[in-house]
């Protein structure tokens, strides 16, 4: 976890009447020049370069108090009944952003500041280079995928959930990518993987499909949120056996992420499994027990991903399918695409083509995620 990491740092400097820093990063930033840039947005003279149902966001020519500019990002709430997160403040992504660098995560923006002027919150950043994924415009090859898994990986590890990995908040820049926007982002307690509350909180849209380590996966976010557009588009653009032959790629790339994880469970330190008996209430030999078993099913996943058999293609592209439906309240769809997902893998089990574990984990993660979705 990295819960204890250090936070943003509180201001030693505020500003002049109504405006004030509340919070500031661990790069330096002039303060005159924060207030201009600010101000000039509060008049309505600078003009915004993207917006969704919470915030507005505007690019900034921002001296750095050293005498060098650079380019930043300021976020400024929306109001209004569009809005799917009550803070505008911008307080709980400012300690998440302030977790980041103790955690590794070196490929996001950074605070600069949180402040507070003119009776509203401004959420200032360094700015992200690139654009969103694009069969088109932006395509992605297997290169950028397996640096993408590499970074997804990171923060399943460091239990980091960012919720909302949409194309809009991450960004290709040739071989790089960053990301951005970590408003619903949280460091979850990971080390309560086997504690009873685990099998609760893993009914949602974003839980592993590992049944032997209950957990969330930015895996699984990145799949329903950008890979289901993604695929969905590259079919509009042609050929027919386009999205097919990209995801199989993309199950691929996927394998080594799976195979890193085995890696990762069988490795984890001591402490970390005494910490989860504790949690879970059990011995320290039944969660090594139990992080064996997760581990060598990772590697199963590994090695069917690899393959990439189109028995595996069609069930791993049903699932992001479903999970699509799911999280976006298409009840009908979702209700169809699970019943035709439960009779290919029924079939699929008749003929004993894929091995009976994986069938019964994904018949095991389509109900976890099933009720994962809103009572009517």
């Amino acid at each position: 976890m990295n819960d204890s990491a250090a936070g943003p740092r509180a201001p030693a400097t505020h500003g002049t009447g109504d405006f004030a820093i509340l919070d500031t990063g661990h790069l330096p930033v002039a303060v005159p020049e924060l207030e201009r840039v600010i101000r000039s947005i509060l008049a309505g003279a600078t003009t915004s370069f993207a917006s969704d149902r919470n915030s507005t966001c505007y690019r900034v020519s921002l001296s750095a108090g050293n005498g060098a500019s650079d380019t930043a990002v300021i976020k400024v709430p929306r109001f209004g009944r569009q809005r799917t997160n009550d803070d505008v403040t911008f307080a709980g992504e400012t300690a998440v952003l302030g977790k980041l660098p103790a955690a590794g995560i070196a490929n996001a923006y950074r605070l600069l500041a949180r402040v507070k002027a003119g009776g509203m919150h401004f959420l200032v950043t360094t700015n992200v280079p690139g654009a969103p994924p694009d069969p088109l415009l932006h395509s992605l090859d297997r290169r950028q995928l397996a640096a993408l898994f590499d970074s997804l990986l990171l923060m399943d590890r460091q239990g980091l959930m960012h919720y909302d990995l949409k194309p809009g908040n991450i960004l290709f820049d040739r071989d790089t990518h960053g990301f951005v926007d970590f408003e619903f982002a949280r460091f979850e307690p990971w080390l309560d993987a086997f504690a009873p509350a685990a099998a609760t909180y893993c009914e949602d849209y974003n839980v592993s499909p590992n049944p032997y380590f209950p957990s969330r996966s930015n895996v699984a976010n990145f799949e329903f949120r950008t890979l289901f557009r993604y695929l969905a588009e590259l079919e509009e653009a042609g050929p027919v056996s386009a999205p097919e032959t990209f995801f199989r790629g993309y199950l691929q790339e996927k394998s080594r992420y799976h195979t890193r994880m085995a890696s990762h469970l069988a490795g984890l330190a001591p402490d970390s499994v005494e910490q989860m008996s504790a949690r879970a209430g059990v011995t320290g030999e039944e969660v090594r027990c139990r992080l064996a078993k997760a581990a060598a099913y990772e590697n199963t996943l590994a090695a069917l991903m690899h393959e990439a058999s189109p028995s595996v293609t069609d069930l791993e592209r049903s699932l992001v399918g479903f999970r699509h439906d799911v999280f976006e309240r298409q009840r009908e769809q979702a209700d169809t695409s699970r019943r035709e997902a439960f009779e290919r893998a029924g079939h699929e089990r008749d003929i004993g083509r894929l091995p009976a574990e994986y069938m019964d984990a994904m018949s095991g993660t389509f109900e976890r995620v099933w009720r994962s979705r809103p009572v009517p």
